[in-house]
């Protein structure tokens, strides 16, 4: 099964950002292997993280 997360920033003035911030194709024919283990979930984040900042700083300037 494949994920796909996207963010979508309203900058004002009609101006958009859509972007993909990550895709996800796990496996799913194990128990073990369901969802995110934590340092695959701390990296998603992180990345999301550095996406969110970029943007809010591309603002202020």
């Amino acid at each position: 099964m494949k994920s796909e997360v996207r963010q979508r920033i309203n900058a004002g003035e009609g101006n958009v950002i859509d972007e993909e911030v990550l895709e996800l194709d796990k496996p799913h024919d194990a128990l073990e292997r369901i969802g995110l283990s934590l340092d695959e979930a701390k990296a998603r984040l992180g990345g999301l993280q550095e996406r969110v900042v970029a943007g809010q700083a591309a603002r202020v300037r």
